[in-house]
């Protein structure tokens, strides 16, 4: 599925998100389409979508749920996006192991209202670890998307103890009046609410990180 935004084609595999790409030229310059390779029976649909992806086009081959009663071990491949079993209200805790890619840049989590890219879900918390920016140390970006714009968005800053090709476990507390944010056993950072944390009902992770498990606990 190709769908075309505002910016950019937004590209689904078998009912799931992909991938985005940016116009380099006006749309309206497209005539025509080919496809070339290896495939057969080609069948093609041009439709007016007000959903990307929209499940009832094609539906994704399987739906993760993330519940307190079993951690999430298999088909984490990166970008992902998982159920959340429960309301992710006050007293629950996120955890998310993995590694760092040998050369990362960035990654985002977000705590989010619904699985769509488009329209923009509506992201009570977006937590956005950056690395090679220019010489400066990595850094932790935290911001919320609500009513089409994001937030005023915050920058934490200070010796993260992010090593490429390393494991890490992060984990996110929602308490009463923010989240904090937990880097092993270290606080790097935490986010005041401005929505309510119960909204988000969808988790979703893309960038440069390999994923062993996602688990979720209440206090």
């Amino acid at each position: 599925m190709i769908f075309c935004t505002n910016d950019a084609f937004q590209i689904a595999v078998n009912g799931e998100h992909f991938c985005s790409f940016y116009y380099r030229l006006p749309l309206e310059d497209i005539t025509a389409l080919e496809v070339n390779g290896t495939i057969e029976d080609i069948r093609i649909r041009q439709l007016n979508l007000f959903v990307y992806p929209d499940p009832n086009i094609c539906r994704p081959s399987r739906t993760l749920v993330l519940t307190t009663e079993e951690p999430l071990v298999d088909f984490l491949d990166v970008p992902m996006t998982v159920d959340i079993g429960s309301k992710f209200r006050v007293g629950a805790c996120l955890f998310i192991a993995g590694r760092l890619k040998l050369l990362p840049h960035s990654f985002y989590v977000n705590l989010q209202k619904g699985k769509a890219i488009y329209p923009h879900p509506v992201i009570p918390l977006h937590l956005n670890p950056r690395f090679l920016y220019g010489t400066s140390a990595p850094y932790v970006v935290m911001n919320c998307w609500n009513n089409g714009v994001w937030s005023h968005e915050e920058r934490h800053q200070g010796h993260l103890s992010w090593m490429p090709g390393r494991d890490f476990l992060l984990t996110i507390r929602c308490e009463h009046e923010r989240y904090t944010i937990w880097l092993g056993n270290k606080m790097i950072g935490e986010f005041k609410h401005r929505l309510q944390s119960s909204i988000a009902d969808t988790l979703r992770i893309s960038g440069d990180v390999v994923l062993y498990q996602l688990s979720m606990s209440y206090a």
